[in-house]
């Protein structure tokens, strides 16, 4: 039989992601190939290369000084084909991801690619419809020494023994990994020349794979599909500052998971752009919604190179153990030969298909 300790420890580890078991950024629009497949390639470039880092609950105990849960994120995009498609477009990315938990008693490693094609659907070629797939290999893997058990507990110590047997004959497998597929669909338009938006849908998990840490003989556990609703707005209301309103929906199960707040951005000289922003996050299931997080931004552009930092301000249920400390994420952006979107041209007739 499974300690209740082992149990316990299992359970946090996968708090992370709205009680459920993907990865997730506050800073989510600086991650875009793992929030929707549909924007590989979506950039006013030649090719774009991401990073992000997140660090959470520094205040927990923890075997060592970092944080015990943190998540790494890479990932490479370009557009291609771009003269010869006119005002569509066509992207290929890579991403990966690497998910450490508990003092990295549980790991995650992912390794994705994907495609996306961008479609004018306006006569002016300033409304596209773009449609992406990802696909990749998913490994799991759980450093069982790494863990405390009952059964370890040595009493002449008054302390914990990790050299004691501890009495766990049904876990057997450290590792496994599955196939996985994402899809995702995303309309981005630039209303005028001062108001451009995008909202998308992206699903997760298509397969349903199936996970387990203990033998063969028992139930595997089926990942469910998570679905993502996404969305924003750039608002320019003078020569130099921007507004830019983002929302996030996530479900997946029962669990759910909104963030919904504002950017705003200043243009300060030619080469050099400051932003800051402030979103909050609420987590829902079967009891309802609360507040889980306040989340403050703040960054700067330099040669088409982004850089953020965010904090979370923990307001959920769990600050007393955590004394409100959140998380720490830090993102960067590069895209090749960036350009400013141009004057729109309402001279043509017709999208070229």
């Amino acid at each position: 039989m499974k300690t209740r300790l082992f149990l316990f420890i299992l359970s946090l580890t996968l708090i992370g992601f709205i009680q459920a078991q993907d990865i997730h950024f506050s800073q989510y629009y600086a991650s875009p190939l793992t929030l929707n497949p549909a924007m590989t390639g979506l950039i006013n470039g030649d090719f774009r290369v991401a990073a992000n880092y997140r660090g959470q609950w520094f205040t927990l105990p923890t075997n060592n000084s970092i944080a015990p849960y943190n998540t790494y994120q890479g990932s490479f995009d370009a557009s291609l084909l771009r003269r010869k498609l006119r005002d569509n477009g066509l992207g290929v990315g890579a991403m990966f991801y690497a998910d450490e938990a508990g003092n990295g008693s549980l790991a995650t490693y992912a390794v994705m690619g994907s495609i996306a094609y961008h479609q004018a659907v306006d006569r002016y070629g300033k409304s596209r419809l773009s449609l992406g797939f990802q696909a990749g290999y998913i490994q799991k893997r759980i450093f069982e020494y790494d863990l405390l058990f009952e059964q370890q507990f040595d009493g002449t110590l008054n302390a914990f023994n990790p050299f004691l047997d501890n009495g766990e004959t049904n876990f057997n497998q450290g590792n496994f990994g599955y196939f996985d597929l994402n899809a995702g669909a995303l309309f981005s338009s630039r209303a005028t020349d001062n108001i451009s938006y995008y909202f998308g849908f992206a699903a997760n998990h298509l397969t349903t794979p199936g996970e387990n840490f203990l033998n063969q003989q028992s139930e595997e556990n089926e990942i469910d599909m998570r679905y993502t609703a996404h969305g924003g707005l750039s608002i320019r209301t003078g020569k130099y500052f921007k507004i830019l309103p983002t929302f996030l929906y996530m479900l997946q199960t029962q669990a759910q998971q909104i963030n919904l707040g504002s950017g705003f951005e200043y243009e300060f000289s030619d080469n050099f752009k400051g932003f800051a922003g402030v979103w909050t996050r609420v987590v829902g299931g079967i009891d309802g919604f609360q507040n889980d997080a306040a989340v403050v931004t703040i960054g700067g552009e330099v040669s088409n190179t982004r850089l953020g930092v965010s904090y979370d301000f923990n307001t959920s249920g769990f600050r007393g153990a955590s004394k409100s400390v959140g998380a720490l994420e830090v993102s960067v952006i590069y895209i090749h030969n960036q350009e400013e979107p141009g004057k729109i041209s309402y001279d043509r007739f017709c999208p070229t298909f």
